[in-house]
């Protein structure tokens, strides 16, 4: 791939004029009917990535502000991988990192959770997990790609949902649990977070392994009770030209910059008026060396905590993550423990209070059951699913791909 000053510079300026098309067409829109909602579609499972459908051409940032919801057309078919059955990393962590840009509800009008000419057997459960878990992420509507049988086994229709009865089945009750869960779904969604990772074009450009790096130490930070929120470039200079952090991410205590190798001076000096404010900042994988350009830095750099290699990926990075969280005091009462006492690796876990008890979103994202103790300050707690109504005790037998949204009782 490329790495030049120029490239960053252009990246900037096409993310910056695709934005502003955009707002032009709903700057019309506004103008003939001021109060009607708009939005734009962008492929955020693409921005992570360096390529013209991606970093290139789009910045969730810039549509945010445009936007009175966010749009996206987004992804979370099987993965192949022989760890995950689904794509849900990348899935989840876009709908997270668009409401760090603007607290709105996603619409994915473009949901694409089984992929095209797939003709395999898949788990109608990844079907219904996708949405479940979406919607306590921050997604607030879906229209599945797509809702269409064709004969035409060359079609993008064939294989998908009107193909396979008990996906359409599993679309339907994720629909209902939905509306019927709807306070308990907002409560989870509405959780403000504590931690934000910094995602750095530079880095992507420049760097090595930057993306995956935040993506790893997302995960991480899933499997710890630990919603993250998502820092950009943009935010960061605006912060040091005297703005603040969006309300929403008023409770942020602690930022991590993962693998970030380059970044513009303007956004360390961000950096540096948070830690400043008493916020910590971690720099996992080392300092950076070099602004946008490539340019050796002239702002000094300090920090809470600085490690020069990232913690293998793995229940050690795992290990590390939950160890920083107890040194800023931010851990969890709420965690999915595994039979040795650590955290279970590849378990989702969100808690948060709710008219008066604990509500405890857990999903194992891997192909395999696993045993959890569910712990609330060091003590086993049984609960009840409220999707499925079914008394769960506090070592739990936990499916693949299978959500519960359990009422932890006292």
């Amino acid at each position: 791939k490329d790495a030049t000053p120029l490239i960053y510079d252009f990246i900037r300026f096409n993310q910056e004029t695709f934005a502003d098309f955009h707002k032009w067409m709903a700057d019309i829109i506004h103008e003939m009917a001021p109060t009607l909602p708009v939005h734009s579609k962008i492929m955020m499972g693409q921005f992570f990535n360096y390529n013209a459908g991606g970093l290139w051409s789009i910045d969730p940032q810039l549509f945010s502000e445009l936007s009175d919801i966010n749009g996206n057309d987004h992804y979370c078919g099987p993965s192949g991988s022989d760890l995950w059955y689904s794509q849900w990393s990348n899935f989840l962590m876009g709908l997270d990192f668009q409401r760090s840009m603007k607290d709105i509800p996603v619409f994915d009008t473009e949901t694409h959770l089984i992929q095209d000419r797939n003709f395999n057997d898949i788990w109608p459960q990844h079907t219904y997990m996708s949405h479940i878990q979406a919607a306590i992420h921050g997604q607030g509507g879906s229209t599945m790609w797509v809702w269409e049988r064709t004969n035409n086994a060359m079609s993008d229709f064939a294989g998908s949902v009107l193909h396979r009865p008990r996906h359409a089945l599993a679309v339907s009750e994720a629909a209902m649990d939905l509306m019927r869960l709807a306070p308990e779904i907002t409560a989870l969604q509405q959780r403000k977070p504590q931690v934000a990772l910094v995602y750095s074009p530079a880095s992507v450009l420049f760097g090595k392994n930057h993306a995956r790096a935040m993506r790893q130490i997302w995960q991480c930070l899933e499997f710890l009770d630990q919603p993250s929120a998502f820092l950009t470039e943009r935010t960061l200079e605006r912060i040091a030209d005297g703005g603040n952090p969006p309300e929403h991410l008023s409770n942020v205590k602690l930022v991590i910059l993962p693998n970030v190798s380059h970044l513009p001076e303007l956004a360390l000096k961000g950096v540096e008026k948070l830690r400043r404010d008493s916020i910590a900042i971690v720099w996992l994988g080392g300092l950076p060396s070099a602004d946008e350009h490539g340019q050796p830095l002239s702002v000094s750099i300090s920090s809470d905590i600085v490690t020069p290699l990232l913690p293998e990926y793995n229940q050690q990075c795992l290990a590390f993550i939950q160890e920083l969280l107890e040194k800023q005091k931010l851990a969890s009462p709420v965690l999915a423990l595994d039979n040795d006492g650590k955290p279970a690796f590849g378990v989702q876990v969100r808690s948060v209070e709710h008219n008066g008890y604990m509500l405890v979103n857990v999903c194992n994202q891997t192909r395999r059951p696993l045993i959890v103790n569910l712990m609330k300050n060091g003590q086993l707690v049984s609960s009840t699913d409220l999707l499925s109504l079914a008394e769960q005790p506090a070592i739990m037998v936990l499916p693949p791909v299978h959500p519960f949204i359990l009422k932890v009782k006292e």
